[in-house]
């Protein structure tokens, strides 16, 4: 697993300011997933992202696109599941759910 800095920020913000009790809880359990963290994308690849998506969610896509991660795991169906963005990058975007239920196929398909 691969994340940025500024999705873990902006995850820690809003387990805080919606989930407050468990705070905690996701805190350990991203001490435990001990995930790849990676720095925040350079200026220049944000930029190409703010062509295919919501400035405010630029930094995200051109952090995985950066990362070359495989799969983008979000909630925000709105701006990152436009075809403009699909098209146009190497990366499958996709749900949590959608990632468990493709990540049960290749588990079974081994």
């Amino acid at each position: 697993m691969v994340i940025s800095r500024q999705v873990l920020v902006e995850a820690d913000r809003n387990f805080s300011a919606k989930l407050p009790g468990l705070v905690n809880q996701f805190r350990q359990f991203i001490r435990n997933l001990a995930p790849l963290m990676v720095e925040d994308p350079p200026a220049a690849a944000v930029e190409r992202s703010a062509s295919l998506i919501d400035r405010k969610d630029a930094a995200i896509l051109a952090a995985a696109i950066e990362s070359k991660v495989e799969f983008l795991i979000t909630l925000d169906k709105k701006h990152f599941l436009k075809q403009k963005v699909l098209r146009n990058i190497p990366i499958q975007i996709c749900t949590p759910s959608d990632f468990l239920r493709i990540f049960e196929r290749l588990w079974f398909q081994e």
